[in-house]
């Protein structure tokens, strides 16, 4: 496998631990651009459901997070301890695993994601959206199908709830392929989104979730789609390569349900998100911080 495929899979896989020795960000230039009449596009979702974070033993190894369930954990990681929360949350996910059992997202994802590119700045012709998984000799096939002036485009999303079901978080990499060439991608972009936190977290997040047919979970699904989509299309319209320090400003976020702070420039403000272009080149959605409610006036005495 390439390497630049291998980073590719190994951040799908388990998320962005290092090691990679690749920007993150990859712009089209202006005579590339140019170049392009059409794109042939492929969404991989290999993900059937969604997937908790679950946060491996902190003294088992310095720097590691989490693991992912249904995921290969290092040995490194205490994996007594680290299968133990894993047993913990699969007990306490069973009734929102019910109540979400009929949803499908790539079939959301799917359905989305045609009338979303019809606005693309460039020309989007084929769009499939399959199950199966990247590799070198699909990547190949699909590259070598490519007829004079098309390029190829593929979306691999990803989701998961927070370890302490607060959130939920996609990540999702948009890579823009020749026929011909290194095996590199001509333009790349690193899109994540998360949603309003969700409850005071654990049973009470997971019981919000699932509450009525899992009515809120649908609704933050679909948002967490649009909102990918949206920044698929805002992406490829972003030249800078670093967020420009005279309009930095620093945002709130959750780091898999630990308060942290992201520094980038706006995109893109509305009454309830914004679309931020952060220093390491990655395009998050995030939710604004509901303004607070003014407090009555005392009674004068």
């Amino acid at each position: 496998m390439s390497k630049s495929l291998r980073c590719l899979a190994a951040v799908l896989a388990v998320s962005w631990l290092g090691g990679c020795a690749v920007p993150l960000r990859v712009s089209l230039t202006p005579a590339q651009r140019a170049e392009i009449r059409e794109l042939d596009t492929r969404v991989i979702i290999v993900q059937d459901e969604v997937i908790v974070d679950v946060k491996a033993s902190q003294s088992a190894v310095a720097g590691v997070g989490f693991g992912l369930i249904g995921a290969l954990i290092t040995t490194t990681i205490d994996s007594k301890v680290t299968n133990s929360r894993v047993q913990a949350v699969q007990d306490l996910m069973g009734p929102f695993y019910a109540a979400i059992e009929d949803v499908d997202f790539r079939q959301e994802f799917d359905a989305a994601v045609r009338p979303a590119l019809a606005s693309y700045a460039i020309k989007v012709g084929r769009v499939e959206t399959t199950p199966l998984g990247l590799s070198d000799a699909r990547l190949r096939q699909w590259r070598d199908g490519l007829q004079a002036g098309q390029r190829l485009m593929v979306v691999v999303p990803r989701y998961t709830l927070s370890s302490d079901f607060r959130t939920f978080d996609a990540e999702t990499w948009v890579t823009l392929w020749q026929k011909d060439g290194p095996d590199q991608p001509v333009n790349r972009g690193v899109l994540r989104y998360q949603s309003a936190p969700m409850g005071p977290g654990a049973e009470a997040s997971v019981q919000a979730w699932s509450a009525n047919d899992a009515r809120l979970f649908r609704e933050v699904m679909r948002e967490a789609i649009a909102e990918t989509l949206l920044m698929v299309r805002l992406d490829l319209d972003l030249t800078d390569t670093a967020a420009k320090a005279d309009r930095q400003r620093d945002f709130a976020y959750l780091n898999n349900g630990d308060a942290a702070t992201l520094t980038g420039t706006v995109v893109q403000e509305r009454a309830d998100r914004v679309v931020v272009l952060a220093a390491d080149g990655r395009l998050h959605s995030l939710p604004k911080a509901p303004a607070a409610t003014p407090t009555a006036a005392a009674s004068p005495r």
